[in-house]
């Protein structure tokens, strides 16, 4: 995928950052201290700032998290919506400027963390609303398949 080139390098940059922070803790603290680091990571950083949001909003409904959720990945993903209905919205992304970064960091399961960060922004936003994928870039998929829904089935 062709992304602007600042953001490119922008999302590098942070990569690094995260690649360099997760590899010392790593080799000071092991898989928990990782773990650890993780956890704080995606708290602070996806849970905290998306409830904030949820709450802020007049309605934190779907269609506003759908809303959102494009907002913040124009630029940086490439995607098609393949449901739009008022209690489901599914998309498949083809292209992830995190997943391209992170592989070509050979560090895909740091990278993986931000995969991680869209069931928990999703409950963070509204616990109404779920989150489902069977899918990934960062794991070597053709696609990331996003579903978001309020129905009780999810399929």
């Amino acid at each position: 995928m062709d992304y602007n080139k600042k953001i490119r390098e922008e999302a590098k940059f942070h990569a690094k950052s995260l690649i360099a922070i997760v590899r010392a803790v790593e080799e000071k603290y092991g898989k928990e201290g990782v773990e650890t680091v993780k956890n704080a990571w995606l708290k602070e950083v996806f849970y905290k700032p998306w409830q904030e949001a949820g709450q802020s909003v007049e309605n934190n409904d779907i269609r506003t998290l759908k809303d959102m959720v494009e907002q913040g990945c124009t630029g940086t993903h490439e995607w098609e919506k393949v449901t739009d209905e008022p209690n489901r919205v599914a998309y498949k992304f083809t292209g992830c400027v995190w997943a391209e970064i992170f592989r070509e960091l050979g560090a895909p399961e740091i990278g993986k963390w931000f995969c991680d960060s869209d069931p928990v922004y999703v409950e963070a936003f509204n616990p109404k609303i779920k989150f489902k994928r069977t899918k990934t870039l960062m794991e070597g998929d053709e696609c990331c398949d996003h579903i978001f829904y309020t129905d009780e089935k999810g399929e």
